[in-house]
């Protein structure tokens, strides 16, 4: 029957090779035979050895006496021809599943090969100790799932015996050696073992260290296993961009027999791997600490034959189910002994299982980790003055390029600072105002990302703002009225405008701003004694616009003078004084009128405004030698006649001036302002240009606001006419922008009808005063105001 099968494989492998259609025309009509062939030579080979069981040589090899022996030290004898047979039989079993009975009875010859090469192997092995070999190659003769494990006692005593066990296998690709010493001691019926192991993985170098401990008795096997990592992190050779490294774990398990039944028994084994991407469930089904129960049930009706199924769960809902069928087959012992169903429990014995190999996972469960592709660096904090700027630049080490960073400033923007690009690695800040009361710290966070979509892990700034230094020659203090009349009512407003060392405007500091009046009293000059009268009295302060703080003085019943003092975080300015005029010296002017004759005047110090007031008391009668001064608010490059009173109590001056700019008058008596007459002003024009006349001419731009992002913009035009309101051409016209960073300025283009246009755009949100000139030269026509609006910031907007 032997010889038929191998004639069979034979036939089959050997079959004529012919192109690829005469193949499949000859197989197609040949397939129905060759399969009755091959389906009657398995039947045969089956039936075979099933009838031995049942057969009356099964109850003779029952009849014989069975042993085991105590040693693996022995020769083998020569396997026999019913020896072969059997181990030819069990590989059969594969054809039974094939739809190609070429290629798998090719594969059962090849099995068959492998079997006797293992069988040999393992025969030679068991003369130095116990052996466990599976060496299978595929199709392209790789050793692909083939595994060796020997077990070498090296002092052996009938109460203890110290061994190695050395292994060697493949699987996933990879190379395993094991290297291990152990020693194990017997105690009346019970086995206690120590052992320890070196695992490494050849092919891409992973090393972990292995601690064991064993109890076993008959029937039962407990035995406890403790994995540790030696290698740390490097490059896996399974994933692009990933590290690997040896899972640390243990596992506990135990294998149980019924003792009144030795061929049926159990397995029971919890295993558990830390590790935040383990592959214990296989590479495509990594876990975070990972862990499985596994349960087992296996029967032995012959020590030649296992059968087992074994049920796993872990985490995750993780779960497998095996069967597999083993085939005991021990070198050396006879066939009868092989087949005995009797001798199932000798080998369940505490004696039988003493060269048994440790049960332990060879295997290295490894760890995974993302390598760091791509990292940001951001220094931790940045302290900044509210208002001030601020850079922020970061640094990037990536593999794969930069693509972009996202910023995340909503709660800086919502605190009133502001974020602006300034290239893909860098940020211009804007700190918000100081809040009193406030902790003032923002954070800025910040995720890069590279060309293949991989993230950095997100780095966090905090923004720390401090209040504003005051800078006293920034900041100003004056009132509306520099004198009042001490008479308990009148009133001035004091303003006071705090800046920065930036020049900057100190928001929110209302409750913080303190004011501090310092009261001088005059002597009555009757009676050389101070006058008694009621206190001075300041309303509280508050904020008008960004910076500009407001309040209101009130005027005692007594003259002198008041100090007024303000000061911030302990920061003094400059004090401004109000003077408090005796009732009796301007009591009587119940009437007076302040005008200037032209609001307009050329600066080429001949063109003059007449500044005129004019002083009556409640009969409406004129008020004559009253000490009339004007105060100009800056007299740079003007030049004021001396005042001159006229008939019917008026009192006039003139102003004329060289400079371009505008001035206010105010009037004073005895150098005291008065508080119900407000200041006028003049305007110095620059003196027309090529029959130019500012008066005629106009100057407008498109829209007075735009978006700061450099691509909204607005149209700048200036119309040029003459005295006569007709239009100027062929003129140079340009227009000047007081602060030009980060702005662009069209050409200029003529228009028909002396229309001059240009456009203009910018990338920095602020203010700006634009003016048209005519060869370089003001010409007096109104400068415009252009607001360049910060573009809202999104989270993907600020990175490029």
């Amino acid at each position: 029957m032997l010889l038929f099968f191998k004639n069979t494989v034979l036939l089959l492998k050997n079959y004529p090779k012919k192109p690829v259609n005469r193949i499949y025309a000859n197989l197609k009509k040949q397939s129905r035979l060759l399969r009755s062939i091959t389906w009657v030579n398995i039947v045969f080979q089956l039936l075979f050895p099933l009838s031995l069981y049942f057969s009356p040589l099964m109850i003779m090899a029952n009849s014989d006496a069975t042993s085991f022996s105590d040693k693996n030290t022995h020769y083998f004898e020569k396997k026999t021809a019913d020896t072969q047979l059997a181990t030819v039989v069990m590989k059969t079993g594969s054809l039974l599943s094939s739809n190609n009975t070429t290629d798998a009875a090719i594969n059962m010859a090849r099995s068959a090969l492998l079997t006797q090469a293992n069988t040999s192997i393992q025969q030679w092995l068991k003369q130095f100790g116990t052996a466990r070999v599976q060496f299978n190659v595929n199709d392209h003769f790789h050793l692909k799932g083939s595994a060796l494990d020997l077990l070498l006692p090296l002092y052996d005593s009938p109460q203890s015996m110290l061994f190695t066990q050395l292994g060697a296998r493949n699987k996933d690709s990879r190379n395993t050696v094991n290297i291990g010493m152990g020693i194990r001691t017997w105690q009346d019926h019970w086995l206690f073992g120590m052992n320890t192991f070196f695992d490494q993985d050849v092919t891409n170098k992973n090393r972990r260290l292995g601690i064991g401990a064993e109890i076993w008795t008959d029937h039962l096997k407990l035995s406890a296993n403790h994995y540790l990592a030696i290698t740390d992190w490097h490059s896996s050779a399974d994933f692009a961009d990933y590290n690997e490294r040896p899972a640390n774990g243990y596992d506990i398990g135990a294998e149980m027999y019924l003792p009144f039944y030795p061929q049926l028994g159990g397995k029971l084994l919890f295993e558990q791997y830390q590790g935040n991407d383990v592959d214990l469930w296989g590479k495509s089904q990594r876990q975070r600490d990972p862990y499985a129960i596994s349960i087992g049930i296996n029967y032995t009706p012959i020590p030649l034959i296992t059968l087992g199924a074994e049920h796993r769960e872990g985490k995750g809902n993780k779960s497998d189910t095996r069967f597999n069928l083993q085939i005991n087959y021990r070198i050396g012992q006879p066939w009868q002994t092989q087949i005995n169903p009797t001798t199932v429990a000798t080998i369940r014995s505490l004696a039988g299982s003493r060269y048994d190999l440790v049960e332990r996972n060879n295997h290295i469960v490894l760890d995974h980790q993302k390598q760091p592709l791509i990292s940001l660096t951001l220094p931790k904090k940045i302290t900044g003055m509210a208002k001030s700027k601020q850079s922020l630049t970061a640094s990037v080490t990536t593999k794969y390029g930069l693509e972009r960073i996202e910023w995340n400033s909503a709660a800086l923007q919502a605190a009133g600072g502001t974020v602006r690009s300034v290239s893909p690695v860098a940020l211009e800040i804007t700190m918000p105002p100081y809040q009193p009361g406030s902790n003032n710290i923002y954070t800025l966070s910040s995720v890069a990302y590279d060309n293949k979509g991989n993230t950095s892990t997100p780095v966090i700034v905090q923004l720390i703002v401090t209040p504003q230094n005051v800078n006293g020659q920034h900041s100003q203090t004056w009132a509306s009225s520099g004198a009042l009349i001490a008479d308990g009512q009148s009133t001035s407003h004091i303003y006071i405008n705090l800046r920065d060392d930036n020049n900057q405007p100190i928001e929110g500091m209302a409750n913080q701003l303190i004011l501090t009046p310092r009261f001088t009293a005059t002597e009555n000059p009757e009676n050389g004694k101070t006058l008694p009268g009621s206190p001075i009295k300041l309303s509280d302060i508050k904020e008008s616009k960004p910076g500009k703080y407001t309040t209101i003085l009130t005027a005692g019943t007594q003259p002198g003078t008041i100090e007024l003092t303000p000061s911030l975080n302990k920061n003094i300015l400059q004090p401004y004084t109000v003077n408090l005029m005796k009732v009796h010296k301007l009591n009587k002017i119940a009437k007076f009128d302040f005008i200037v004759s032209k609001n307009k005047i050329i600066a080429d110090n001949n063109d003059e405004s007449v500044l005129i007031f004019t002083a009556k008391d409640a009969d409406s009668k004129p008020l004559s030698g009253l000490p009339v001064s004007f105060e100009l608010s800056d007299a740079a490059g003007t030049t004021l006649s001396k005042v001159t009173e006229q008939d019917g109590g008026i009192y006039t001056a003139t102003l004329k001036g060289s400079i371009a700019k505008e001035v206010t008058i105010e009037p004073r008596i005895d150098g005291n302002s008065i508080a119900a007459i407000p200041p006028k002003a003049v305007t110095l024009i620059q003196k027309k240009v090529e029959g130019v006349n500012p008066d005629t001419s106009s100057f407008v731009v498109s829209k007075p606001k735009i978006l700061a992002d450099g691509n909204d913009e607005t149209v700048l035009t200036f119309t040029a006419k003459d005295t006569d309101n007709k239009p100027l051409s062929g003129l140079t016209v340009s227009f000047k922008v007081n602060d030009a960073a980060d702005t662009i300025l069209s050409k200029v283009t003529e228009q028909d009808g002396g229309i001059y246009t240009a456009t203009l755009k910018g990338s920095a949100a602020k203010e700006v005063t634009i003016e048209p000139l005519i060869t370089g030269k003001s010409i007096g026509v109104t400068p415009q105001k252009l607001t360049l609006a910060a573009k809202k910031v999104k989270v993907d907007e600020v990175s490029p």
